[in-house]
């Protein structure tokens, strides 16, 4: 099912998701409208770590230009950041 195009933060961390991260991710273009509680602070964050995610980072989350921090680790991804993360000014 594709992502609704209106969420504001996405929280995904271990949940033993596996299979490779979705290019509908880059779909998330009100990301961060509002701002989402984090820390002690505010940030917009995608957090996707401490699953099972395979394969490339995918360049259509370089698209996700308002977001703060991004979190893959614990997952097995492997290649290269995409060039389209130079557009996330914020990251």
């Amino acid at each position: 099912a594709p992502f609704p195009l209106y969420t504001e933060s996405l929280t995904l961390k271990n949940n033993r998701i596996d299979g490779q991260l979705p290019t509908e991710l880059g779909e998330l273009a009100n990301l961060g409208e509002s701002l989402t509680y984090y820390f002690c602070g505010f940030a917009i964050v995608l957090s996707l770590y401490e699953n099972s995610f395979e394969g490339p980072i995918p360049s259509e989350i370089g698209l996700l230009d308002k977001l703060e921090v991004l979190w893959l680790s614990e997952n097995e991804l492997n290649g290269i950041i995409p060039t389209e993360f130079g557009n996330m000014a914020s990251l």
